[in-house]
């Protein structure tokens, strides 16, 4: 009997948890932005030069939040990138440990009563 498994998401296709976490940060990055986004609050932080250099204070603001959200999109790719690495670490330490109990487990069987299975087991490790 075999039984099909999807394969693992490459890097040119993150999985569900991968796209989820990347929606939760754009989410996130946009309401915690939306005051700072909004031109009106954004000029009433400064009335003198909302006053008299409009247009400059616009520019100013689109140039500030074009570049925050930049800087935040990158650092929340970064984090993306962290949390990869650290899950195909303890992917790869989970890999060590199963072979380590099959080895344990085979040279029980060998204590236990001598079996040659778990014998062989030990020798082809």
């Amino acid at each position: 009997m075999t039984t099909q498994t999807s394969p693992p998401p490459t890097q040119s296709a993150p999985g569900d948890r991968a796209r989820q976490l990347t929606a939760v940060f754009a989410r996130a990055l946009k309401n915690a932005l939306k005051p700072i986004t909004s031109y009106p609050n954004f000029a009433a932080c400064f009335p003198t030069p909302a006053s008299y250099c409009d247009v400059a204070l616009r520019e100013l603001h689109s140039d500030f939040v074009r570049k925050l959200q930049g800087t935040c999109e990158r650092k929340n790719q970064e984090l993306i990138q962290e949390v990869k690495s650290q899950r195909e670490e303890i992917e790869g330490l989970i890999a060590g440990l199963e072979g380590i109990v099959k080895d344990v487990e085979a040279a029980n069987g060998v204590l236990r009563g001598g079996e040659m299975e778990g014998m062989e087991a030990i020798l082809k490790g």
